[in-house]
């Protein structure tokens, strides 16, 4: 997915971890996204933001354990607010 070399060798900090579950778990979303490139208008930008966050909504929903994400990604997971 992402090219750059930092993603070429194995996964070390936090971030680059991060960024490499979310881009696994958005593929679909990104290979599409890829196809328009050069031709992104605002409110094609704003509704792929919108369904990228929807997308990890429904993935962190959908996890088990809850909080699977931050557990691999060695961070406290959040209690629910109530």
């Amino acid at each position: 997915m992402n090219s750059s070399p930092r993603h070429r060798g194995p996964v070390q900090t936090l971030v680059e971890r991060a960024e490499f579950e979310i881009d696994i778990r958005l593929h679909s979303l990104l290979i599409e996204a890829l196809q328009l490139r050069g031709r992104w208008t605002s409110p094609e930008i704003a509704g792929y933001l919108r369904l990228a966050y929807t997308a990890g909504y429904q993935d962190g929903l959908q996890e088990e354990p809850q909080g699977r994400l931050f557990l691999e990604l060695g961070l406290q997971v959040p209690g629910r607010r109530k």
